[in-house]
């Protein structure tokens, strides 16, 4: 049996990879495209089974979910009213994700939030997965603060010693009738600094669940 399902993923990942690479640019034009007007990225669209006729039937699955297993937030410069910061997310797939949902080989980004305000989005990066199993996909994110938004930041890193940021998740999507990306939109993280610290902050707390959109 473990021989037939060896054979089985084999085949079902050529046939994925296959599927993949023809959708792969197009994937990654739709989230470049799309991600400083994140709302307008739409989910995707599942016929009704009463309006197939004699057409084989499609049954809406809702899509697992994803964690943001770690969060690390390094302050390069800081000032009065402006900081430069990276973030680096881990991120944790399940197992029947990569099976059923998205390409093992694809591309992620990220868009990072301030009490809903977008602060900035990722370029897109590489992943690579393996089938059957649960894995975590790394990206990063570096951005200049500055405004409003960037004062009310250095006030939280200052006085509260902690800060938080929403997500958003863009992850190639292989499949069929919908628009090559799944959207993922996230708890907010909390990040707590070093003692003595304003300039490293991880993430405090339970995982950050994300929810397909």
């Amino acid at each position: 049996m473990t021989r037939v399902r060896w054979m089985f993923n084999r085949f079902k990942g050529l046939c994925t990879f296959l599927v993949c690479e023809k959708i792969t640019a197009f994937a990654v034009v739709a989230i470049t495209d799309k991600f400083e007007a994140f709302t307008t990225i739409t989910s995707p669209q599942i016929i009704p089974s009463h309006h197939t006729g004699t057409k084989k039937k499609l049954v809406a699955r809702l899509a697992p979910n994803i964690e943001i297993a770690s969060m690390d937030f390094t302050v390069r410069n800081i000032t009065k009213t402006r900081l430069s910061a990276n973030w680096d997310l881990l991120i944790r797939v399940p197992s029947n994700l990569t099976d059923d949902y998205i390409c093992p080989q694809g591309k992620i980004q990220t868009s990072l939030f301030y009490k809903n305000i977008a602060l900035v989005t990722s370029s897109a990066q590489r992943y690579n997965l393996e089938y059957g199993a649960a894995q975590q996909i790394r990206v990063s994110v570096e951005e200049d603060i500055g405004g409003l938004v960037g004062i009310n930041v250095i006030k939280d890193i200052k006085d509260k010693k902690e800060v938080k940021f929403g997500s958003h998740l863009f992850i190639t999507d292989y499949r069929l009738r919908t628009t090559g990306v799944m959207s993922y939109a996230c708890d907010e993280t909390m990040l707590r600094f070093e003692l003595g610290s304003e300039t490293t902050a991880t993430k405090f707390g339970n995982n950050p669940t994300c929810f397909n959109f």
